[in-house]
């Protein structure tokens, strides 16, 4: 391949030498003598044929207005990959020969369709992993596992934690906190002792009251903490509802029986509420963390009042295997 680059001011410098521009001399036509000057389509030096420099733009690189989808892959690799950049930054990804063989030999016409081509690609790309998002929770839960913040073993926790509800009344002072490496050490007896992947209970109402009751096995199962979720119809519930929790959760320090309940005032969208509770026990009236243990002549039981009979109440125990138990242990530092 020849050392000179073809460019656009040389084209246009080359219009500039066929014409004469002394007013005292009279126009003369070289046109006719590109030989003197060099063809960039026919092979004169010093630019020689551009199919010769840059290779035919309809040969190694695919013709461009036809491209197949492989071709593009080939070229640029898979295009999901550039979906976060523009148009432009893609197009500058793009061979220089190609772009300068691109815009001289398959014109204008040809570049836009080599940028259609990039641009329909990045816009099924976006498509397809909005549907993957958003259809997919499995996908949710290990991009998560694998994404989450880390947490430093120094770092405070809350006993509990609430969405979608706003807090009125708690057995335990709000503000009570525990170290981060407390949590690291029961999820590693948890998966070490009685490794189980979760157990899920629907809730079952009667009177007044949705109650839940995890009877886990036989043996003993270690728990770490407990999801409460709650949901009411939209139509049948009334926006600033207001509901309580109360629990009996054993631990390996006897059965947590809560005080006072919980109480929560519901969020005016009536959005699903998530309710998480790591047990503790009471040293001179301070709460510390302690690991749970239950099996089925000592259960977790799990009760709430003044939700309407047409919500849905469900327990969760995460196990060491369960995903939040995975993404949790791995945001240990």
């Amino acid at each position: 391949m020849k050392t000179n680059l073809l460019t656009m001011s040389a084209l246009l410098n080359m219009a500039a030498l066929v014409s004469s521009r002394d007013p005292r001399a009279p126009m003369a036509d070289i046109s006719n003598a590109a030989h003197l000057f060099g063809d960039p389509g026919y092979g004169g030096a010093p630019y020689g044929d551009i199919d010769d420099d840059y290779g035919d733009i309809e040969g190694p690189y695919g013709d461009i207005n036809n491209a197949s989808l492989d071709t593009i892959h080939e070229l640029f690799g898979d295009v999901d990959d550039y979906e976060s950049g523009s148009l432009r930054d893609v197009w500058q990804r793009i061979p220089k020969a190609a772009r300068i063989g691109g815009g001289v030999a398959a014109g204008g016409a040809a570049a836009y369709g080599l940028g259609k081509l990039i641009a329909n690609q990045i816009k099924a790309g976006k498509a397809r992993r909005a549907a993957r998002s958003s259809n997919s929770s499995i996908d949710q839960l290990l991009q998560a596992r694998a994404n989450g913040q880390k947490i430093s073993r120094t770092a405070q926790l809350p006993f509990f934690d609430v969405s979608n509800a706003a807090l009125n009344q708690a057995p335990i002072d709000a503000r009570s906190t525990f170290t981060a490496d407390t949590l690291k050490f029961n999820l590693d007896r948890q998966a070490t002792d009685t490794p189980f992947e979760s157990e899920v209970v629907p809730g079952v109402f009667g009177g007044a009251t949705w109650t839940c009751t995890g009877n886990g096995a036989v043996t003993d199962r270690f728990y770490t903490a407990v999801f409460l979720t709650i949901g009411i119809n939209a139509l049948a519930g009334n926006p600033g509802t207001i509901c309580t929790v109360n629990a009996t959760m054993p631990t390996f320090n006897g059965s947590l029986v809560l005080p006072t309940p919980f109480s929560f005032t519901l969020s005016a969208a009536l959005k699903k509420v998530t309710f998480v509770i790591y047990p503790w026990q009471l040293v001179t009236n301070k709460p510390l963390p302690v690991l749970g243990k239950y099996n089925n002549a000592a259960p977790i039981l799990m009760s709430v009042t003044g939700i309407p009979s047409t919500s849905s109440v469900t327990l969760t125990i995460p196990g060491s295997l369960h995903s939040w138990t995975q993404s949790m242990r791995n945001r240990l530092v």
